[in-house]
């Protein structure tokens, strides 16, 4: 009888991808964030610089669900492990996405 841990008991590695994921979606938050300002600086409305806000967050966060999909179809295929949290991130893009397109709408009157 061996002494090593089996695979149910090793701690996971920490996602590779999971990084990138975060930096694809923070970016565009900030760069929408930027374009608002624009938007306020060049005499647009409240609702326009929303409008801006949300259309660019949300495609950031379709990029970013884009990016884990794709990244874990390649790792499936060339049998690396893809991690719970990279799977939840997606997710959570996917629908982060989604409500924000419902926003989106609502904005749009």
């Amino acid at each position: 009888m061996s002494h090593e841990p089996s695979a149910a008991q090793t701690p996971a590695a920490p996602d590779p991808r999971i990084r990138p994921m975060r930096r694809i979606c923070v970016g565009f938050v900030v760069a929408a964030a930027v374009l608002t300002v624009g938007v306020g600086v060049g005499g647009g409305t409240g609702r326009a610089g929303l409008a801006v806000f949300l259309l660019v967050t949300t495609l950031g966060l379709g990029v970013t669900a884009v990016y884990g999909m794709v990244t874990a179809l390649v790792d499936e295929f060339r049998d690396r492990p893809v991690s719970a949290r990279r799977i939840g991130w997606m997710i959570g893009a996917f629908f982060g996405a989604a409500g924000m397109m419902a926003m989106v709408a609502g904005v749009g009157g």
